[in-house]
């Protein structure tokens, strides 16, 4: 009977170990559950990779571990084990702000050209830029066309609309939107194109003031130490892992009933390093340092898109005060003949006069209506002033008190095309983007290919103590070494080769596309240039002369005999019509000087 109990009561204790054991091995696989999920529902519900957030920057970071991407960190200690990666050394991990101001994953500029979307932090299917589909920042991404989307990979700014509406202001239609007048009266004042007061605004200062005190151009400075801090991150090494366990712990003590076949109970401390062997280290230095090189390039081309909308609103402004001068001398010549004409009215008698009453109404009636366009000439000059000022970031101070140093006609020498081509071949910074963008994917395939080996561990155990007191016996400590080396046998990250492989011929044709658009875009710029040189001279040779010439002539007439006053004022609205020509094609000229020195990517016109 004692046997029987003390078997049952033996058996029991098993079971109770067993419950104990079963019940700790639930709740490690419950935590274990919970913290996956919380990884997986960290980026809006997609699985995590430990990588580094995709922001617009492109960054190509590889987990430090060497480890597959996608799963967790290998800790190769003596017993093996794994644990879980923060991430990239130095990474961001995403989390409700993501997308809000401040946002350390954000920049204003998009990925640098060149991402694969191979490596982990490119921009992939599953993670891509704000605004692009297809996964892929490049010529080759499809822009988003929905509403807000932006084929930059960023929001678009809502004051860009109205700098691209000012901007189709600068060649003015048929109808005039600065005077509200179907045919605007204008006429050439005695002194054409007055450049402004001395100390104005000109637009070599206007565009050093934009570079040094737009505040947008002062945040956009700031990707390049944010690019800077991805190199630093790229060049971090890997953590060494301390590992401590305990073997053969009895639960109470061992006895000689219970002696605990494992031996003796055990302590051991062990560091594992991990050996970068395929150099995944230095291929990620080298994609992050020619992806900073990108970013410098990709920053001097939003400077220069920015600069040309300010050659824009400052043509804008010119044109706007040239319109107040043309429509000031309207007035004052509308206003010396209505004068003429009430004084030969007051000498008339009989019909003529009947009729010269109807001319001196149909000349206050034009008065009247040069009176209006005149405030209407002078509050759109206001308020191109404004656009500039905003631009420009000027105080209210500044703004009221702009005055602008410049001109619309200023001719110049057309260079020849292959000079201009071969110019904007070495000096536009898209292209040089491109180009440093093929570098980067080449580095990208570096990468990839450096991401087919793991690191190996190597495991120093310098301290394992064995206790045998509970035997009476002496304890002893010992040391231990290892190696843990995972075998490339199925996952040797073929696909992501191939798609680095496959990219960086895709780059190689978007440059050259790129190429072939700006040896098109400068051509046709300067033959406009050409053409709009040559309206200039013809309206200054033939056309205001013909003009002038047929107004004269029907005026002489008008003053012989009052009843042609309709003949006169019709031969009045045709040098109008020509007025109006000759000024937009001022404005014209200008514009296209400044488009051809946006196109080259250099100041080859004033």
């Amino acid at each position: 009977m004692s046997q029987t109990t003390t078997g049952t009561r033996r058996a029991g204790d098993t079971l109770w170990r067993l419950a104990r054991h079963l019940g700790a091995l639930v709740l490690i696989l419950a935590a274990s559950a919970a913290d996956g999920l919380a990884q997986s529902m960290d980026s809006g519900g997609t699985p995590s990779t430990g990588g580094v957030e995709e922001g617009s920057r492109g960054s190509t970071l590889e987990p430090l571990d060497g480890g597959e991407p996608g799963e967790p960190e290998k800790f190769g200690g003596m017993e093996g084990g794994a644990g879980r990666s923060a991430g990239t050394a130095g990474g961001f991990r995403s989390d409700l702000t993501r997308g809000s101001p401040g946002d350390p994953n954000e920049s204003l500029l998009p990925p640098p050209i060149g991402a694969s979307g191979a490596n982990l932090g490119d921009a992939s299917p599953g993670d891509q830029a704000p605004g692009v589909l297809g996964g892929r920042i490049g010529r080759a991404a499809v822009p988003d066309v929905r509403p807000g989307g932006s084929s930059a990979g960023r929001p678009r700014d809502p004051t860009e609309n109205r700098l691209v509406r000012d901007r189709s202001d600068v060649r003015p239609p048929e109808f005039d939107e600065r005077t509200l007048a179907r045919h605007p009266r204008l006429d050439i004042p005695a002194q054409p194109d007055d450049p402004g007061p001395e100390d104005g605004l000109t637009l070599d200062a206007a565009v050093d003031r934009l570079l040094k005190g737009n505040l947008n151009v002062a945040a956009l400075r700031y990707e390049i130490p944010k690019a800077d801090a991805d190199v630093l991150t790229a060049g971090l090494r890997s953590n060494p892992i301390l590992y401590a366990d305990a073997q053969g712990v009895p639960y109470g003590k061992y006895t000689q009933e219970r002696p605990g076949g494992g031996g003796l109970p055990q302590y051991d401390v062990n560091v594992s390093v991990p050996i970068d062997v395929s150099r995944k280290r230095l291929a990620r230095l080298d994609v992050a340092t020619k992806a900073r090189k990108v970013t410098e390039a990709q920053l001097q081309d939003e400077l220069r898109r920015l600069v040309d909308q300010l050659y824009a609103a400052y043509v804008n402004a010119l044109a706007a005060r040239e319109t107040v001068r043309y429509s000031e001398a309207y007035r004052a010549g509308v206003a010396a003949i209505l004068a003429a004409a009430e004084a030969r009215r007051d000498a008339a008698e009989g019909e003529d006069r009947e009729a010269l009453d109807e001319a001196v109404a149909e000349l206050k009636s034009r008065r009247s209506q040069a009176d209006f366009q005149l405030k209407q000439s002078e509050r759109a000059s206001t308020r191109t002033h404004r656009t500039l000022a905003q631009l420009l970031f000027l105080s209210g101070e500044e703004a009221r008190g702009l005055k602008l140093r410049g001109r619309l006609r200023e001719v110049a020498p057309v260079p020849e095309d292959a000079w201009l081509v071969r110019t904007a071949l070495e000096n536009r910074p898209d292209l040089a983007a491109y180009r440093l963008g093929l570098q980067r994917a080449q580095a990208d395939v570096r990468l990839a290919r450096a991401n087919r080996y793991s690191d190996v561990y190597a495991v120093y155990q310098p301290y394992t103590f064995q206790n045998g007191s509970y035997e009476g016996v002496k304890s002893a400590t010992s040391y231990g070494f290892g190696v843990n080396v995972a075998l490339p046998l199925f996952n040797r990250n073929q696909g992501n080769i191939k798609r680095a492989e496959w990219n960086v011929a895709q780059t190689q044709t978007e440059a050259q596309a790129l190429e072939y658009q700006v040896t098109r875009e400068v051509e046709d710029q300067a033959q406009d240039l050409r053409d709009t040189i040559d309206a200039v001279r013809e309206l200054e040779r033939n056309g205001l002369p013909a003009a002038r010439k047929a107004r004269d002539a029907a005026f002489r007439s008008f003053q012989a005999d009052p009843s042609k006053a309709g003949d006169f004022l019709g031969e009045q609205q045709d040098f109008d019509d020509v007025v109006q020509q000759y000024r937009n094609a001022l404005i014209e000229l200008r514009q296209d000087m400044l488009d051809l020195n946006t196109s080259t990517g250099v100041r080859v016109f004033p």
